[in-house]
């Protein structure tokens, strides 16, 4: 019996299963410890509780929800560099982006902070939310050590969802299912 139970454990962890699901809605979730990042004109930060209902329901939502750490950033970059250069209006998608500060090298938490800070100088309405905690990754049973590309119906919906290393036809579809939900 303990047998079985240890392999199912192992089966589940392993094969990374997520609470998230295609068309159906995110689970309600909410980050109190840390939060969306805001910067006022003489970039002093300041955070606010943000929650799924925050999220844009009148356009397409973009989630980039990554570990606080270089090689999650690697990971993601090439699906940035391609979206940035798709240059698709603020107003028709909106991005987010969650950095698992729990998720973090020993020591960098605040350079990790720091950068956010200065990309949401670079990017002011795109929402950055530290989540100090690492609850997202744990609620919506996302990968440690690692990045997700979630994207969002008008209606709230999961449309498209990746974990991990993106390959050239990942980044493609990713993009094409963006362009359909604008």
């Amino acid at each position: 019996m303990i047998k079985i139970v240890l392999l199912s454990a192992f089966l589940i962890t392993s094969h990374g299963l997520s609470a998230l699901e295609i068309n159906q809605p995110l689970p309600m979730s909410s980050v109190n410890d840390k939060g969306e990042l805001l910067i006022n004109r003489e970039h002093v930060i300041r955070y606010r509780p943000w929650d799924v209902s925050a999220l844009s329901d009148d356009k397409a939502n973009l989630i980039l929800h990554m570990a606080g750490r270089s090689s999650a950033n690697k990971l993601i970059q090439p699906f940035t560099d391609r979206l940035t250069a798709e240059n698709i209006a603020s107003d028709k998608l909106h991005s987010t982006t969650i950095i698992n500060l729990d998720d973090t090298l020993w020591g960098t938490r605040r350079l990790v902070t720091s950068k956010i800070k200065h990309n949401k100088i670079k990017h002011p309405k795109t929402t950055f939310v530290l989540d100090n905690n690492g609850k997202i990754r744990s609620q919506w049973g996302l990968k440690k050590e690692s990045a997700a590309i979630i994207v969002l119906s008008a209606s709230g919906e999961v449309v498209y969802l990746k974990q991990g290393r993106l390959l050239d036809e990942d980044i493609d579809q990713a993009l094409a299912v963006i362009k359909q939900q604008l």
